[in-house]
C-alpha cells in the first residue's frame, strides 16, 4: 500500500485573537458573515478576474460569432431589434421601427439600444456591438464580486466573481446583442443599493434605490417588480415609523423621475397609452393560446399564436393582442394553475430542460453551451440553498438575495417559462453558492480553532492506499471498452452501449493524475512545505513513463509492424510524444494519445503551480485555499470553453484537438481542486465533513454509476470517436463529475475504514495498479493478436478488409467474452514482465547514479527489490503507482 514520508509542520500564525465566545455577544442584526479575510489586493485580484472574463468572452466571439449565429443568420431573436435600433439611433432616427422607417417603436425598453449606439456610430458593425456587450459582461463579473463581498466578505466576493466568469448562464448572454447583460448589471446595482437601505433606510439612500429600480425598469420592464417586492418591504420595516411613508414616497418619486422622460415620450407618439414598452401585448398573445395551454409547447411561448397581426401602430397592435389574450384566459382560466406551474418549473430547469436547450438555439446559444450551463446550474442550486440557510441563520440579507428569485418566479408564472427570465436570480445563485462554499471552510476553521494559538506538530500527508486499485480497475475497464468495439459488441448487443461507456476510465485517470501530482504543490501553496523542484519533478515523470513507452513502441513495432509510421521522423515524433504538441504524425500505439496528454500536463503543472504560489503569497492558509480553488476554477473553465469552441466552430484541426491537453484540462483541474481540499483538511482542519461524505463508498460509486448510465442513454456519434457536440460535451462533463464521485472514497476519509476500502487496499489490486501502465500500452495490439488466435479465418478477413475498405466491418467478429478473457490474461502476463524488467529498474534510479543501473536492474528484474516510496509516491501517470509494491525482506 502507498505511504508517504511523515513530515510535520508548524501551525500557521493565528490571524486574530478574539476571545472564545466573543462573536456570540454581537447583536444578530449587525452580525456579519464570518469569512476569510483576503489580503488588501482584493480589488486587484477581482479586476484581474474581470479582465480575464472579458478576454475570454471576446475570444469566444472572435472564434464563434464572427459571421453567422446558431439560427443561421448574423443575429437571432430579440438581438435583431436591439442591434437594428442602435443602427437607427446612430443614423439619427430616434426610436423608429428599424423594419419600417418613420413608424414609432418601443418593442423593448431603451437602455440596451442607447448603450449600443455610441459603439455602433463609431464602428458600424455587429461584431463591435458584440464585443461591447462582452465588455459589459466583464463589468458584471466585477460587480457581482463587489456585491458578494458586501454580503459575505472578500473570499465570497472573489469566489462569486470566478463563478460568474465561467458560468455559461452569464457569458452565453454576454456575447449576444440583447438586454440580458445590461439587466444583470442593473440587478446587481439594485441589490447593492438595497443593502445600503437595509443598513440605513435614510431618505437619501431610499431615493438612490428608487432611481436604481427605475433605471433597471428601463433595461427590462419586469425589473420594476423590485420596487414593490424588495424596496417597499425594506423601507416599511426599517427606520423610524413616522418617516417610513415619507421615505417610501421619495423612493417612488425617484423611480418615477427616472421613468418619466421615456414614458412621456411614448405617451406623446402612440395612439394607445404606452408606458415602458409595447411588447406586453405580443408577450401575452404568445403566452395565452391553445398550443401553450394544451399542446407540446405547454408553458412556453409561440409566435404563431400572434397571427394574424392587427393593423395600426405598435400601441394599437399591442392593445389588440392584450384583448385576445384576456379573452382566451377567461375561457380557459381553470387551466391557468397548471400552465403557471409548468412555466415556473421550466424557468428553474425542472421541466423538460432538453427542450430549453433547443429553444435557446433560436436566440443564439449553442447547444453545448446550454448543456454546460444546465450542469453547472444543477451543481450551484443546492449550494445556493445551503448558502441561503447560512445567511438567514447569521442575520444576513436574506430578503435582498431572495427578491430576484421571487421576481423571476412571478414573471415566469405570468408570461412563459424561459431560462433567460432567470437572469436576475443567477446573481443570487452564484452569491449564495459562494457563501455556502466559504461557509464550509469557515466551519473547518471553527473545529480547528483550538490549534490556532499553538505552534506544534501537524498531521502528515494522509495515505492513499486505494488509488493503485483504482488504476487496476481502470485498466480493466479500458480493455473491456476496446474489446467491445473491436468485436462489434457495442452495436450488436443490448449491453453494448453500456460497455462502450467504460471509456470513463481515461477521464478518471486524468482526475487521479491531477490529484496526486498537484498534492505536493498544493501543500507548498498552502504554506506547509517548500515548492517542489521542477527539475526533480520532470525527471521523476520522465523515468515513470518514457522507459515503458519506448519499450512498448519498439516491442509492438517488431512484433506487429510499425503501422503508419514512415521514416525516422515519424519514429522520433512518436518517441517524444510530439503528436500531443501539434506534430501531424500518427501514433503507432493508438491509445498512447492519453500518455501524450499526461506528458503535456507534466510540463504545464509546474507553471500553473508557480503562478498560483505567486498570487497567493502572503495570505493565511484559508486565504490561499480560496484563491487557489478560484484559480483552478478558471483552469476548469478554460477546458470547457476550448472544448465548446472546437465543437461549435468545427475548425479544420478539430479531430487533432482530441490529442491535445486543453481538450481535457477540466479533468485535471477537478483532481487538483480535490488535492487542495485534501491538503487543507489534513493540515489545518479537524473536520470530519469529507469523512462523512465518503463513509459509504458504495453510495459514491452508485451516484457515479447513475451518471454514466444516464450518459449511456444518449445516442453516440455517427462515426467512432467522432465529435458530436450534442453528445460529446454533456458526456465529457458528466464523466468529470462521475470520476470525482468514483474516486472520492480514495481521496478523502479514513482509508482504513470499511470493507470496500480494505478490499481496494489488498495486495492483488495494488499489484494490478502497479502494472497498469504497461497493461494500457500493450493491450490493444494484444486484443488483435487474440482475435487471430481464437476467431476462425481471421487472417482471411484481414486480407479481405485491406483490399475492400467496405468490407472492414468483417473485422468486428463477435466473440466478446472469449476475446476479453484471453486478452486480459495475456496482457496481464505481458504487463507483469514489463513492470519487472523495465519499469521497476528505472523507477528505482530516481535518486541514484547512472553507474548503479546494471546492479539495480539485476536486483529489480531477478531479485526482490522494488522501487521505494521515494521513487513512486508521485506516480500519477496513466497506470503508474502511488506507492510501492510491498515485498518480503530478502533473505540474508
Amino acid at each position: 500500500m502507498a505511504t508517504v514520508p511523515e513530515t510535520r509542520i508548524a501551525a500557521p500564525t493565528p490571524e486574530r485573537t478574539t476571545p472564545p465566545g466573543a462573536e456570540s455577544r454581537e447583536p444578530s442584526t449587525d452580525r456579519q458573515l464570518r469569512s476569510f479575510s483576503l489580503p488588501k489586493a482584493f480589488s486587484a485580484r477581482l479586476t484581474l478576474v474581470a479582465a480575464l472574463a472579458t478576454a475570454g468572452r471576446i475570444l469566444y466571439i472572435l472564434l464563434a460569432k464572427r459571421s453567422t449565429d446558431t439560427c443561421g443568420s448574423e443575429l437571432c431573436g430579440d438581438a435583431l431589434y436591439y442591434s437594428g435600433q442602435a443602427f437607427s439611433l446612430a443614423a439619427g432616427a430616434f426610436f423608429e421601427d428599424p423594419a419600417r422607417p418613420g413608424m414609432p417603436a418601443a418593442d423593448h425598453p431603451p437602455v440596451t439600444a442607447l448603450l449600443l449606439t455610441p459603439v455602433t456610430w463609431i464602428f458600424g458593425s455587429v461584431l463591435a456591438q458584440r464585443i461591447f456587450m462582452a465588455v459589459l459582461g466583464g463589468l458584471v463579473v466585477f460587480a457581482v464580486g463587489m456585491f458578494a463581498k458586501k454580503v459575505g466578505g472578500p473570499a465570497v466576493g472573489l469566489l462569486a466573481a470566478c463563478m460568474a466568469a465561467i458560468y455559461p448562464n452569464f457569458w452565453s448572454n454576454d456575447v449576444l446583442v440583447m438586454s440580458e447583460t445590461p439587466a444583470t448589471l442593473a440587478t446587481v446595482a439594485v441589490l447593492a443599493v438595497a443593502l445600503l437601505v437595509r443598513e440605513d433606510p435614510s431618505p437619501r439612500k431610499a431615493a438612490l434605490a428608487g432611481a436604481a429600480v427605475g433605471l433597471a425598469t428601463l433595461t427590462r420592464a419586469e425589473l420594476a417588480l423590485f420596487g414593490p417586492l424588495l424596496l417597499a418591504p425594506l423601507i416599511l420595516t426599517r427606520g423610524e415609523r413616522k418617516r417610513r411613508i415619507l421615505t417610501l414616497v421619495l423612493a417612488g418619486g425617484a423611480a418615477s423621475a427616472m421613468l418619466a422622460p421615456w414614458v412621456a415620450f411614448n405617451l406623446a407618439r402612440f395612439e394607445e397609452p404606452v408606458l415602458v414598452s409595447t411588447n406586453d401585448g405580443l408577450t401575452l398573445a404568445g403566452s395565452y393560446c391553445k398550443d401553450v395551454f394544451y399542446g407540446g409547447s405547454l408553458g412556453l411561448w409561440r409566435l404563431d399564436c400572434a397571427e394574424p397581426r392587427p393593423p395600426g401602430d405598435q400601441s394599437e397592435v399591442s392593445a389588440e393582442y392584450r384583448r385576445r389574450a384576456l379573452e382566451f384566459l377567461r375561457d380557459h382560466e381553470l387551466r391557468l394553475p397548471v400552465v403557471a406551474a409548468v412555466r415556473v418549473l421550466r424557468t428553474w430547469s425542472l421541466w423538460a430542460p432538453d427542450q430549453m436547450v433547443w429553444y435557446n438555439q433560436g436566440e443564439g446559444r449553442e447547444a453545448w453551451v446550454s448543456w454546460v450551463g444546465l450542469g453547472l446550474y444543477y451543481l450551484l442550486l443546492p449550494l445556493a440553498v445551503v448558502g441561503g440557510v447560512l445567511i438567514h441563520r447569521r442575520g444576513g440579507p436574506t430578503g435582498v438575495l431572495l427578491a430576484p428569485v421571487l421576481v423571476t418566479t412571478l414573471v415566469s408564472a405570468a408570461f412563459y417559462g424561459l431560462v433567460r427570465f432567470r437572469v436576475p436570480a443567477e446573481v443570487s445563485i452564484v452569491t449564495l453558492a459562494s457563501v455556502a462554499v466559504v461557509g464550509v471552510l469557515d466551519r473547518t476553521r471553527a473545529r480547528a480553532r483550538r490549534h490556532d494559538g499553538e505552534v506544534g506538530l501537524q498531521p502528515e500527508r494522509p495515505r492513499f492506499p486505494t488509488l493503485d486499485a483504482y488504476r487496476g480497475i481502470g485498466m480493466t475497464m479500458v480493455l473491456l471498452a476496446h474489446v467491445g468495439f473491436a468485436t462489434g459488441f457495442d452495436d450488436r448487443h443490448v449491453l453494448g452501449r453500456y460497455v462502450s461507456r467504460l471509456e470513463i476510465a481515461v477521464p478518471m485517470f486524468f482526475v487521479l493524475s491531477g490529484f496526486l501530482l498537484f498534492w505536493p504543490y498544493a501543500k507548498a501553496i498552502l504554506g506547509a512545505a517548500p515548492l517542489p523542484s521542477t527539475i526533480r519533478f520532470l525527471r521523476s515523470r520522465a523515468l515513470r513513463i518514457l522507459p515503458a513507452w519506448w519499450f512498448a513502441l519498439v516491442g509492438t513495432s517488431l512484433l506487429w509492424g510499425p503501422g503508419q509510421m514512415r521514416g525516422v521522423g515519424d519514429w522520433l515524433a512518436n518517441a517524444l510524444l510530439l503528436p500531443q504538441f501539434g506534430v501531424d504524425v500518427p501514433y503507432r500505439i493508438t491509445q498512447a494519445w492519453s500518455i501524450g496528454v499526461e506528458a503535456s500536463f507534466y510540463v504545464l503543472l509546474p507553471v500553473i503551480a508557480a503562478g498560483i504560489a505567486a498570487v497567493t503569497r502572503g495570505g493565511t492558509p484559508r486565504d490561499r485555499l480560496v484563491v487557489t480553488l478560484s484559480t483552478l476554477g478558471l483552469v476548469w473553465g478554460v477546458g470547457q470553453v476550448f472544448r465548446g469552441i472546437v465543437l461549435m466552430a468545427k475548425p479544420s484541426w478539430d479531430s487533432r484537438s482530441l490529442l491535445w491537453l486543453p481538450m481535457y484540462l477540466d479533468f485535471f483541474a477537478l483532481g487538483m481542486c480535490a488535492a487542495c481540499i485534501s491538503v487543507y483538511t489534513s493540515h489545518w482542519s479537524q473536520t470530519d465533513l469529507f469523512d462523512r461524505l465518503t463513509r459509504r463508498p458504495w453510495l459514491c460509486w452508485s451516484l457515479a454509476a447513475a451518471l454514466v448510465l444516464l450518459v449511456a442513454q444518449m445516442d453516440p456519434p455517427e462515426v467512432p470517436f467522432g465529435l458530436n457536440g450534442a453528445e460529446y460535451f454533456p458526456r465529457q462533463f458528466a464523466y468529470g463529475i462521475a470520476s470525482v464521485m468514483w474516486l472520492a472514497p480514495g481521496f478523502f476519509g479514513d482509508q482504513g475504514k470499511g470493507l470496500l476500502r480494505r478490499v481496494l487496499a489488498s495486495r492483488p489490486l495494488v499489484w494490478a495498479g502497479a502494472i497498469s501502465l504497461s497493461f494500457y500500452l500493450w493491450h490493444l495490439d494484444l486484443i488483435e493478436q487474440v482475435k487471430r488466435w481464437i476467431v476462425p479465418g481471421y487472417e482471411a478477413l484481414v486480407v479481405r478488409a485491406s483490399r475492400d475498405p467496405a468490407a472492414g466491418l468483417a473485422l468486428f467478429t463477435g466473440e466478446f467474452e472469449d476475446v476479453a478473457v484471453v486478452a486480459f490474461v495475456v496482457t496481464l502476463i505481458t504487463a507483469a514482465a514489463c513492470r519487472r524488467l523495465v519499469e521497476a529498474p528505472f523507477l528505482a534510479m530516481k535518486n541514484r547514479s547512472i553507474r548503479e543501473f546494471p546492479s539495480v536492474w539485476w536486483r529489480c528484474a531477478f531479485g526482490r527489490e522494488e522501487p521505494g516510496k521515494e521513487a513512486t509516491r508521485e506516480g500519477a501517470a496513466l497506470g503508474s503507482a502511488s506507492g510501492p509494491i510491498r515485498s518480503r525482506k530478502p533473505r540474508r
